[in-house]
Parts: structure tokens; C-alpha cells; sequence
């Protein structure tokens, strides 16, 4: 259940994330981590969520922690 559960999160974290400009990208993330939270294997290991928190990490432009720490933990270098 947890594992349906992460995949949620982990769909509407990318859903979020689609706004190009960054808007809803720490809402995006706060979802990200939720799924984390929950199965931590899954979301580490999807491909979809490494594409996204990358673009996130190429936009992010305040030098967020959380999501270099995201990041970090799943594989992604951030710009």
C-alpha cells in the first residue's frame, strides 16, 4: 500500500513541477519527499522523478537545500 501510495506522490510532484517557471516547484517536492517518506526505494529509483527534480535543480535559483539534498539522495547532480 505504501508503494501506491509513493507513486501518487510521486505523480503529483511531476504534475506540479510541469510549470515552467518554477512556481509550484517546492509544493512539487513537498511531495516528492512525502513519497519518499513512504518508499523511499521507489522514488529513488524512478526514472520520471530523476528527470524532473534534475530540470527542478537546473531551475532553482535561491539555492534550495532540501532540494539539492533531494537531489543528492537519488542520484541527481544538481546544477
Amino acid at each position: 500500500m505504501d508503494r501506491r501510495k509513493a507513486c501518487a506522490c510521486s505523480d503529483s510532484g511531476d504534475a506540479l513541477a510541469q510549470w515552467e517557471d518554477g512556481s509550484r516547484d517546492r509544493e512539487a517536492l513537498r511531495w516528492f519527499l512525502r513519497g519518499e517518506r513512504l518508499a523511499a526505494h521507489e522514488v529513488h529509483n524512478d526514472p520520471l522523478v530523476r528527470g524532473v527534480v534534475e530540470g527542478m535543480a537546473r531551475r532553482d535559483r535561491v539555492g534550495n537545500l532540501d532540494l539539492r539534498s533531494f537531489a543528492h539522495r537519488i542520484g541527481v547532480g544538481a546544477a
